[in-house]
């Protein structure tokens, strides 16, 4: 997901669509979560470079600029789930004293904690993230959500708007988070319009990829006619050919509604 993301903010035409001079400026803001710990220095640095390439096409649209009008702005905020949470060892996700705070800080029955000691490494080592563990991810993002501040924050829209949740199904962060997510922006926001793309797997990886899409799927599925999500969502399923976010325009475009 974060991928797909970060090839679409380099891309000319989301850029120039975001920042174009307007008497009402447009404001694009991104929040990409993850759990690799490993690959936060990567991330950061991608996204240095993408917030330049950012302030070139600002620089550029300004001067190039023959109508009234301002800029729009373009902003880009990294949450690691595991930065501001404590997790030293298993208890600090299954504890006795853990598990009460987690399922109060989310609003849900301690009782339904979902985590088991098997289902988690000991040490708690996230370098690569969850691991296709999609129980996991969810797990991290409930404990996130309850104790740091920056989550909810991201998560709370200030305003109407439009919303697009970019989940890599395959894995276990995004796989395991993106429902929850989905629900907690729209609760925070129900007049938004929301979008969900779901990266599918692709034939190179594994089976256990394609377990995770599965469920995930099936999972949204399950909750859709219930009203669990949302009593007015709606899916659509496409499959997009590899190839570039420039050579992508047009059918990203028209696949938005």
């Amino acid at each position: 997901g974060k991928a797909i993301t970060y090839e679409l903010l380099e891309a000319n035409w989301v850029q120039e669509s975001v920042l174009q001079p307007r008497r009402n400026p447009r404001t694009l803001t991104v929040s990409v979560v993850d759990t690799a710990e490993e690959e936060e220095n990567r991330d950061l640095e991608r996204i240095q470079q993408i917030r330049d390439s950012i302030q070139d096409t600002r620089e550029r649209l300004r001067e190039e600029a023959n109508q009234e009008g301002r800029l729009g702005e373009i902003n880009i905020n990294y949450l690691p789930l595991t930065q501001n949470i404590q997790l030293h060892d298993q208890n600090d996700l299954i504890g006795e004293s853990a598990v009460p705070r987690i399922a109060s800080g989310k609003g849900m029955d301690e009782e339904k904690w979902w985590l088991k000691p098997e289902f988690i490494n000991e040490n708690l080592d996230f370098a690569t993230g969850v691991v296709r563990k999609r129980g996991l991810g969810k797990g991290l993002y409930y404990k996130a959500y309850a104790e740091d501040d920056d989550v909810r924050t991201a998560i709370d829209l200030p305003r109407r708007g439009k919303v697009a949740v970019i989940a890599g199904l395959g894995g276990g962060s995004g796989s395991g988070i993106f429902i929850d997510l989905v629900r907690d922006l729209k609760q925070t926001n129900r007049t938004a319009e929301m979008t969900l793309f779901g990266i599918l797997p692709n034939n190179s990886e594994g089976d256990a990829e394609t377990a995770n899409a599965h469920a995930a799927l099936s999972e949204m599925e399950y909750l859709s006619p219930r009203g669990r999500i949302s009593s007015r969502t709606r899916y659509w399923y496409r499959s997009i050919r590899p190839g570039s976010a420039e050579k992508r325009r047009i059918s990203c475009s028209r696949r938005t509604r």
